[in-house]
C-alpha cells in the first residue's frame, strides 16, 4: 500500500513513492503516473525480499526497488 510519505519528485519525470507491504518492510516505487496514498499495489515479485540481487533503479540519482510501467 503506498503510505502517505511525501513523494520525491526526479528531473527524470519519476516520482518515489514509498511502498508498505503487510509485515512492515518497505521499498520506494518509481512512478510516471500519480499514486494515492492508501493505494494497493500488485508488484512483481510480491515482496521486496524475493528482488534479484541486481542494481535498483536509478531515478535521476535517486534510486528505487520497482518501477511501474503502467498503473
Amino acid at each position: 500500500m503506498v503510505t502517505d510519505d511525501k513523494p520525491i519528485a526526479t528531473r527524470d519525470g519519476h516520482t518515489i513513492y514509498v511502498v508498505e507491504f503487510g509485515d512492515g518492510a518497505t521499498a520506494r516505487v518509481a512512478s510516471k503516473k500519480p499514486l494515492a496514498p492508501g493505494q494497493f499495489m500488485n508488484l512483481t515479485p510480491p515482496h521486496p525480499d524475493d528482488l534479484p540481487e541486481q542494481p535498483a533503479y536509478d531515478c535521476d540519482g535517486v534510486v528505487a526497488d520497482y518501477l511501474i510501467v503502467d498503473v
